[in-house]
């Protein structure tokens, strides 16, 4: 049994109080938020860095999954919305017929910070929530920690989307993390960026070697340098790579800036300080080990430079909320369609393997979608606590699909929805009538069905 201190203060409570109090403003605290302020609700969105974005800027995962497929768009409302401004703006495009979008991690911040601020969301950067006070079966208030004091903050309703459940996680509520069977994670991964690629000889090699196929290319590379004794990182191929647009940078295939979503490491927790700073010092050390590798191995990168390492690794998997109802990957496989679905997707079920080496991938035929019911959002416990974003109610293996961007953004708008009506009802979450939200959701251009 640990030593134990007891901490006591007086805390003062903030003036101003919230219908809506949107905690974390990574991609899904953002659409939740615009959601919420959208509908009229008085909301507030808290996030610890000095931007918007989260892993889509500070861990600068810098790809939106496919939207459209056999005549199916699966994406509407504030997301569909948000990619189109960031191509509008500049520093990102939209690649193929499937409308998989590549951004700049600033364009993305940038064009979030605008939406939120015209919607009239109240932003609160620099600001790190610590806790919960709870009054019987509802949140009261939150702690927040700024450089000018804790103080707290009051609101009608509360919505987590920090990723890792840190709302849900401090209010004592049950969750679950990794494998049933272990507990197992998948692994967390620090992408980078190199500049000057001659992306053009790299496609022409790829084309040439491998009918254009990118995984049997890096797999053979991959396994060349092993062989050489050359490369250590617990991976057979990237995850990724991709050119990445810049705002007021004209395309030019023979020096481009490329994204690599390549370290890898394992048996490590996302949700522990002490597995993330190192699994933060192991990744670091891997980017040049990668670096080198594209520089000697690869064609077309012969010239490149190192030019961004983001400010944090990418965590694929902490807490899940045990909620109303666990999405499963059955679930997601069979088609299952649900009274109070809020969000539909096709984004492939991809499963990092917890030995970092390969991936497991269910994808979905032309034509075939999941849903996403409003009850993986909400708890049995609080009446005025909606979960969003990667630490929903879902399994290990569904979480590999509604874990990327493209999934968490049209969930949170669905979330960030509820929140407002619920506000504006007096009601408990849980009761939020379903009707009404599919509704509004449907009004405001979501895609919540065929």
């Amino acid at each position: 049994m640990p030593e134990l201190y007891e901490y006591k203060r007086n805390t003062p409570v903030a003036e101003e109080s919230y219908d809506v109090a949107v905690i974390g403003g990574g991609s899904a605290g953002i659409c939740a938020a615009i959601a919420a302020a959208r509908e009229g609700a008085k909301t507030l969105l808290i996030e610890d860095t000095g931007w918007l974005g989260g892993i889509g800027s500070t861990c600068a995962m810098v790809e939106f999954g496919p939207v459209y497929r056999a005549g199916l768009r699966v994406v509407g409302g504030v997301p569909q919305e948000l990619m189109e401004r960031m191509i509008a703006f500049g520093g990102a495009v939209r690649l193929g017929e499937e409308g998989s979008t590549m951004f700049a991690p600033e364009t993305f911040a940038h064009v979030a910070m605008e939406m939120c601020l015209e919607a009239g969301v109240k932003l609160m950067l620099h600001s790190r929530f610590i806790d919960c006070i709870l009054e019987g079966e509802r949140i009261s208030g939150i702690l927040v920690d700024t450089k000018g004091g804790m103080f707290a903050i009051r609101s009608k309703v509360f919505l987590d989307s920090t990723g890792d459940g840190d709302v849900f996680f401090r209010a004592g509520l049950p969750f679950k993390m990794g494998r049933d069977a272990d507990g197992a994670m998948q692994p967390m991964t620090l992408v980078f960026f190199v500049n000057n690629v001659n992306y053009a000889v790299y496609e022409a090699a790829v084309q040439r070697e491998t009918g254009g196929k990118m995984i049997p290319f890096f797999e053979k590379l991959v396994a060349k340098a092993k062989a050489d004794g050359n490369f250590h990182v617990p991976i057979s191929r990237p995850g990724s790579v991709g050119v990445v647009p810049r705002y007021g940078r004209i395309h030019d295939p023979e020096s481009c800036e490329v994204f690599v979503n390549s370290t890898n490491v394992v048996g490590k927790c996302g949700a522990d300080a002490k597995d993330l700073t190192e699994a933060e010092i192991i990744t670091r050390r891997q980017v040049y080990e990668l670096y080198a590798f594209l520089k000697d191995y690869v064609p077309g990168f012969a010239d490149c430079y190192l030019s961004h390492v983001p400010n944090a690794i990418g965590v694929r998997e902490t807490r899940r909320l045990t909620g109303r109802y666990v999405l499963t990957a059955k679930d997601m496989v069979t088609g299952k369609r649900f009274c109070d679905t809020v969000a539909v997707g096709f984004n492939t079920i991809d499963v990092h393997q917890v030995a970092g080496e390969d991936f497991d991938l269910t994808d979905f035929a032309p034509g075939e979608y999941y849903s996403v019911p409003y009850r993986c959002l909400v708890t049995n416990e609080l009446s005025n606590l909606i979960v969003a974003g990667r630490c929903i109610s879902v399994d290990h293996e569904a979480l590999g699909a509604v874990r990327v961007m493209v999934n968490t953004m049209p969930i949170a708008e669905g979330a960030g929805t509820a929140a407002a009506i619920a506000a504006k009802l007096s009601c408990d979450v849980r009761d939020v009538p379903v009707d009404m939200l599919q509704e509004t959701l449907v009004k405001n251009g979501a895609v919540i069905g065929f």
